[in-house]
């Protein structure tokens, strides 16, 4: 660790790090990179006069022998596909990967309202016994969208935002244990006796 925030000796020690570590699997990936970074950071205690610091070695990009061309809505694809997989439901994930539309199974998901908004959640474990049951869900207006992609349309799926503003993004209540996070996924321990449920088929 350098005693002080000193570019020039930082990256002193970066740059044979970015060309001994770094550069040796840009051209191994696939596709191949065409750029690499070396970063330095150093948390320091509050009491320290020195700040805390983040100093990277930037260098300019190179041409790899091919680009990796992407659709718009990939990255929205993988991560609602992790979401439906921490639903349970795995077809559906799979779908949403693949990019390919198909016939999928109908469901019936419960529908419970949190925080002024309407969540379809799956019970992580349907077999718990107890007043308090581990979900995991999306709100109905995305999951919708995601629907839509699945069956081709991946309009809703580029347009859908999760409702953010100044709701609440944990729970408030100590009986109760979850997070909102922003793509409008939801995670965390309900109350039965709190929540009534209605049912959405997806």
């Amino acid at each position: 660790m350098q005693p002080h925030n000193d570019p020039s000796r930082i990256k002193s020690v970066l740059r044979p790090a970015l060309r001994e570590q770094v550069d040796y699997w840009l051209a191994r990936i696939m596709p191949a990179a065409s750029k690499g970074f070396a970063v330095y950071s150093c948390l320091r205690e509050a009491a320290n006069p020195t700040p805390s610091a983040l100093i990277f070695v930037d260098p300019p990009s190179r041409i790899g022998p091919r680009t990796m061309d992407l659709p718009d809505t990939w990255v929205r694809r993988q991560n609602y596909a992790a979401c439906l997989d921490a639903m349970g439901l795995f077809f559906h994930a799979q779908g949403l990967r693949s990019g390919i539309p198909a016939e999928r199974p109908s469901i019936e998901l419960p529908v419970v309202r949190i925080a002024d908004r309407d969540f379809a959640v799956a019970f992580s474990f349907p077999g718990v016994v107890g007043t308090k049951i581990p979900c995991a869900g999306l709100e109905v207006h995305v999951l919708e969208a995601v629907l839509k992609t699945l069956d081709g349309n991946e309009t809703a799926l580029l347009a859908a935002e999760a409702n953010a503003g100044d709701l609440p993004s944990r729970a408030l209540r100590t009986e109760e244990s979850w997070s909102i996070f922003p793509d409008g996924s939801f995670l965390g321990m309900i109350e039965r006796k709190r929540h009534s449920f209605k049912y959405l088929l997806a």
